[in-house]
């Protein structure tokens, strides 16, 4: 990710589960990571949902990165979800020489803003502020923090298959006593539904830039989700570069799992969409950080 394109590259997305129609139906679970574009969905009162990865990146030949997000997502309301995540530990290769710090810790909360009659979430916003935990002398971090808010929506395409979109904006950290500077990103995640539970999807993403003076990145990325039971899953997914900044190529994994026990939302709790599109890392746009958690 030389630099902060990991944190595009590493938007690879991926996530979408299949959910049960029938009302008191056990429900899978249903993570945000690994792509870059989150559902407007959030995790059910009660439970504390943790997502975390690996995410490897290749700018080229000489410059290689690797993160290891995780974040925890905490169901505290019908329409409220705290978030508190780290970009884990990082390693940077730039020219040979070899960087390595644990990354930025981000504080976050996805709030619902408008729902459908089963008191679903379809509209949901995500203010997020990522704290400069990451070295700077280390060169894996401007020492600065980015303020992003991330708008979500998404709709269910025929029987087996959804779409999620998302745009945010930020102000990005450039260190060095600089100005913050604005950053606009774009993505759009449609998944369908395999064997089981078991989703597979395609994602693209555009991100107006990086580093202050950067250009452009435009990437996709494709993967499968597939839980284990209904309180964990496993995903995993690779990334190509389009043009722009965007590194050549990314590929990642992880694991979700969620703990506790869910308390019902009220009337139509159970009537979740028939599937749900990849969410993440998700975490919105930035400069130090890796989106895909």
């Amino acid at each position: 990710m030389a630099g902060r394109v990991a944190f595009v590259s590493v938007s690879l997305a991926l996530a979408t589960t299949l959910r049960a129609q029938t009302s008191g139906a056990v429900m899978p679970i249903n993570p945000d990571r690994p792509d870059v574009t989150n559902s407007p969905l959030l995790v059910d009162i009660g439970l504390v949902q943790v997502e975390s990865g690996v995410t490897w990146t290749r700018q080229d030949a000489a410059h290689r990165a690797l993160s290891t997000p995780i974040v925890a997502r905490i169901g505290v309301r019908d329409w409220l979800e705290a978030q508190v995540g780290s970009d884990g530990l990082q390693t940077q290769t730039d020219m040979g020489e070899h960087a390595t710090a644990l990354g930025n810790v981000r504080l976050g909360a996805k709030v619902r803003l408008l729902a459908n009659p089963a008191n679903l979430a379809r509209f949901s916003i995500l203010p997020l502020v990522s704290l400069p935990a990451t070295s700077r002398a280390a060169r894996l971090g401007s020492g600065a923090a980015d303020y992003t808010l991330t708008f979500m929506t998404g709709a269910d395409v025929g029987p087996r298959a959804h779409i999620d979109t998302n745009y945010s904006i930020g102000a990005i950290g450039s260190g060095g006593g600089r100005r913050h500077y604005l950053q606009h990103a774009v993505s759009g995640s449609m998944s369908v539904a395999l064997i089981g539970h078991s989703n597979a999807y395609f994602e693209w993403l555009g991100i107006s830039r990086q580093e202050p003076d950067g250009r452009a990145v435009t990437a996709v990325d494709t993967g499968v989700i597939c839980p284990i039971g209904t309180r964990m899953a496993v995903d995993g997914g690779i990334e190509a570069g389009l043009g722009g900044d965007a590194a050549a190529f990314a590929a990642f994994g992880g694991f979700s799992v969620a703990l506790g026990h869910a308390r019902a939302r009220g009337a139509g709790a159970d009537a979740r969409p028939h599937l749900r599109s990849p969410t993440s890392a998700s975490a919105g746009p930035g400069r130090d950080s890796d989106p895909r958690r």
